[in-house]
């Protein structure tokens, strides 16, 4: 395992061990952090969920953000599937951490197509 060392999370006393839920999710939240506060230029989001639910809405967003010749055309074969649900609860990851984890993925979906 080689992370990489977004804005040095890796060097704080707080940072779990690798084999632990709570350091793949402080890893997540560190990367996605750091992807949040760049500019704004060349990153489209997508919400994974948002896809799934409903394909046929999101994926001419994305090839309209694209900016593809026929944006309704991205995506009409495709095959998505749910991912997989995990009990947080299950994962013993103090609630500050999931709080964290939350507000993130918030901040993404607020920049999703």
């Amino acid at each position: 395992l080689r992370p990489v060392d977004f804005n040095g999370w890796l060097d704080r006393k707080e940072r779990a061990a690798a084999d632990t839920a709570r350091f793949w999710l402080q890893y997540w939240c560190a990367a996605f952090q750091y992807i949040l506060a760049l500019p704004d230029s060349h990153r489209i989001f997508v919400s994974y969920d948002r896809l799934c639910a409903d394909p046929k809405a999101i994926f001419p967003r994305l090839g309209a953000a694209l900016d593809l010749d026929e944006p309704a055309r991205l995506g009409a074969d495709a095959d998505i599937r749910a991912p997989r649900r995990y009990d947080v609860e299950a994962l013993a990851v103090e609630p500050s951490l999931l709080a964290r984890a939350d507000a993130v993925h918030q901040a993404l979906l607020e920049r999703a197509v």
